[in-house]
């Protein structure tokens, strides 16, 4: 899948390079949408969408359209927010079950959709005054790992939204998080730093030798088995979580 700045999204053939089918939002949206992109569960393809309500307040609304992966026919799209704030400036989903869990960048919360029928399922607040959730939460053993601006990891009953611990680090803006094996690492932009996957206690930080700025990740963290694998700018490493 790949989505083109006129608001299309585009299903190419991974074998011949072929476009099997292209889905244009832009008539069903009207006003100002920007797609965030796609993810796939099954045979339906998620779209994540801001909707900009008028250029003067920036007031937005999110939308994800449900589209069938076989010819990108539109299955039903599910609104989350109102154009009445911010609630629009959405990262992509996870799809956890029948949820959609969906972070929320200026707001900082993330909400739970039921992807069939739309009614929300569970809604957990970060801490106010900060913006939030950047990136894809993940989802390991039914427990969703979430990394927040607000200086926070928090990990959350996927099923019923209850937090079972956030951490207590207050230092740089979280993006990323994973788990991996008995730990949670979470990255800030400079550094790789080491949660209990327990209870969220702070164990360190991985390479803490390394001066700031000299390994930049590029991507998510990749847990295979009890691996983690990230890149940055020029190289790839692998660590081994215990």
């Amino acid at each position: 899948m790949t989505c083109t700045s006129d608001w299309k999204i585009v299903a190419i053939d991974a074998v011949t390079g072929g476009v099997r089918w292209t889905r244009s939002l832009r008539d069903s949206l009207g006003g100002l949408p920007t797609i965030v992109g796609t993810v796939i569960s099954g045979d339906t393809v998620y779209a994540a969408v801001k909707q900009v309500y008028s250029q003067t307040n920036g007031f937005t609304v999110g939308l994800f359209f449900a589209l069938s992966l076989s010819d990108g026919g539109i299955l039903r799209v599910i609104r989350d927010g109102n154009y009445t704030d911010f609630t629009g400036y959405v990262g992509l989903p996870a799809v956890i079950g029948a949820d959609l869990v969906i972070p929320h960048l200026i707001l900082n919360k993330l909400t739970a959709i039921n992807r069939f029928s739309g009614q929300v399922s569970w809604r957990v607040d970060g801490d106010p005054g900060w913006i939030g959730f950047v990136r894809v939460p993940t989802v390991v053993d039914g427990v969703l790992y979430a990394a927040s601006a607000d200086r926070r990891v928090y990990a959350i009953d996927a099923s019923s939204g209850v937090v079972r611990w956030k951490s207590d680090i207050l230092n740089g803006s979280q993006v990323l998080a994973a788990a991996c094996g008995s730990v949670v690492l979470t990255w800030t932009g400079a550094t790789i730093r080491i949660l209990d996957r327990a209870n969220g206690g702070y164990l360190g930080v991985i390479d803490d030798e390394m001066p700031d700025g000299t390994f930049e990740l590029t991507s998510p963290m990749l847990v295979e088995g009890n691996s983690l694998f990230v890149r940055s700018q020029r190289e790839v490493r692998q660590y081994h979580c215990r």
